[in-house]
């Protein structure tokens, strides 16, 4: 291997890490906020910073802790949504189809992402 090949091949790494780090880089540090929409309509929409509380509509069960959001129980046949696991980082959402229930993270100052583009 000769020491272009190392140079074209490190160059390769360095840019895959650059862009790595560009979209891993979170929420930006603006303030978090748990939303749950039930049928099309915003349900809650809080700080997720110091919230713990429990949202509840008789068909999901949604329980925000310790910065951490899940989906702690649902009546739905599949229980993806309960599966799901927790979510604690901006962008990241759970959705529970049959009973047309979601819970995502918002940052304060969101713009464009890799997942919004």
């Amino acid at each position: 291997m000769k020491k272009a090949d190392l140079a074209i091949i490190a160059g390769i790494l360095l840019i895959a890490l650059l862009g790595w780090w560009a979209f891993s880089s979170g929420s930006g540090g603006g303030e978090v906020y748990v939303v749950v929409i039930k049928d099309g309509q915003e349900a809650l929409r809080e700080p997720l910073e110091g919230l713990d509380t429990v949202w509840d509509d008789g068909h999901n069960r949604v329980v925000i802790k310790d910065g951490v959001v899940r989906m702690e129980w649902s009546d739905c046949k599949n229980q993806i949504c309960v599966h799901a696991g927790s979510i604690r980082e901006a962008g990241q959402q759970i959705t529970c189809l049959p009973n047309r229930v979601m819970v995502r993270l918002e940052a304060e100052d969101a713009g464009l992402d890799g997942m919004t583009y």
